[in-house]
């Protein structure tokens, strides 16, 4: 968002880098409407992406979790906790439990 910013009123030595005048030669001078409504549109896709992803995640872990299940019991629905390949009650409890 900083890019957008002008800081050729700032005197600073890192500035004058060539690389570093070039990164922050934007059009914006102070942090104003126009510079919100060009860097809004930024910020609403870093808020919506950090609101969906937990969602996201949560979701995939279930339904990796299912599939598990799934074939563990070698059933569609693996609603039956007495059919199961696992061997041990350790691996059963690690595959119920999603670990």
């Amino acid at each position: 968002m900083l890019v957008l910013l002008s800081f050729t009123d700032v005197r600073t030595p890192w500035i004058a880098n060539t690389f570093v005048n070039s990164l922050f030669a934007g059009v914006y001078t102070d942090f104003n409407s126009d510079w919100f409504g060009d860097a809004g549109i930024f910020l609403l896709i870093t808020y919506k992406v950090q609101i969906l992803f937990p969602i996201m995640e949560f979701v995939m872990k279930s339904l990796i979790r299912m599939i598990k299940r799934c074939c563990d019991q070698k059933k569609i629905w693996p609603n039956d906790v007495n059919r199961t390949n696992a061997p041990t009650i350790g691996k059963f409890v690690d595959l119920y439990l999603g670990q």
